[in-house]
């Protein structure tokens, strides 16, 4: 995804989309409070290459007022006893690089060092099926010859597929056709990678329930979100397996703290553990699953 791409045509569902933002900017101190009364002590969010770097580059100018927004933000947090957790890239390519490039797809945008140590590693693994047969058949329990057959671009997603055998792994969400309930699947994983990469530390940084968003319905019905709240401490519990089996987690984080925009759905989908008032200044409002949270943090 680039900057802009939400509104490109065919990429959002409505023009309502297209005016509608989080709110962040207005709502910082907010967000803030919010963050500190439901007793969290890290803060995941991203900073916007392009809200820094406008034209994707150093020489192409500085945003200043950028610079200054994400210090404010991040000051606000540690006076709050809140440490920043930073995303340096969420899929928000400047346009200016997607324009003067063509995006990724370009070798001008990643390090010719990059470059070659792509190639390197390419050249080293081509041919080599005991590679990919090691690694896939860790992930996935699909027989090994299915992926040796498939074109490179489904190497990539396949093992994320939600059925086995024509079987869902578990309950879709209401939210999304592509999401399903699977928490064993988070423990697999972390065991998967506690043995193959020896241990390191390990943060589960997007672990998150959508519920499919209807304006139409009272706000006080919509923050009863107790499928949510079942959600979290299934995947808590899978994380607490995992680690009894000596994995290192050190860190957990819900997404998101509001209802926001999401890639792929817009602002059809809501995720977050305060609801957002789209409708209303875009005011925040704990739903059960936070007020859940601020008690399960303290126990």
């Amino acid at each position: 995804m680039k900057e802009g791409e939400d509104q490109a045509p065919g990429t959002v569902l409505s023009k309502m989309e297209l005016e509608t933002r989080t709110g962040q900017l207005i709502h910082t101190i907010e967000d803030v409070q919010l963050l500190k009364y439901m007793g969290a002590d890290t803060y995941r969010f991203s900073i916007s290459w392009s809200r820094i770097l406008p034209d994707g580059t150093v020489a192409g100018g500085v945003n200043q007022e950028g610079i200054n927004f994400y210090n404010s933000f991040i000051n606000e947090l540690i006076k709050n006893g809140i440490t920043p957790f930073v995303t340096l890239f969420h899929f928000d390519l400047p346009q200016a690089l997607q324009d003067k490039y063509e995006g990724f797809l370009s070798r001008q945008i990643p390090m010719p060092q990059l470059q070659n140590t792509t190639k390197k590693n390419t050249r080293q693994l081509k041919g080599e099926k005991s590679v990919f047969r090691k690694w896939y058949n860790g992930l996935s329990h699909m027989e090994i010859h299915f992926m040796i057959k498939m074109q490179p671009r489904e190497h990539l997603t396949s093992w994320l597929d939600v059925d086995r055998n024509g079987k869902p792994i578990g309950d879709r969400t209401p939210g999304s056709t592509q999401m399903y309930i699977y928490p064993q699947g988070l423990r697999d994983a972390l065991i998967y990678m506690k043995k193959e990469y020896n241990n390191p530390k390990f943060y589960v940084t997007e672990n998150g329930y959508p519920e499919k968003r209807n304006d139409t319905i009272p706000i006080k019905t919509a923050l009863k979100d107790n499928a949510r709240i079942k959600y979290i401490k299934s995947h808590l519990s899978a994380i607490s397996e995992a680690m009894k089996k000596g994995v290192n987690v050190n860190g957990y984080f819900m997404w998101a703290l509001m209802d926001c925009m999401e890639m792929g759905s817009g602002y059809t989908a809501r995720f977050g553990l305060a609801y957002t008032d789209y409708l209303n200044n875009l005011n925040r409002i704990p739903k059960k699953s936070a007020k859940w949270l601020k008690s399960f943090v303290k126990r």
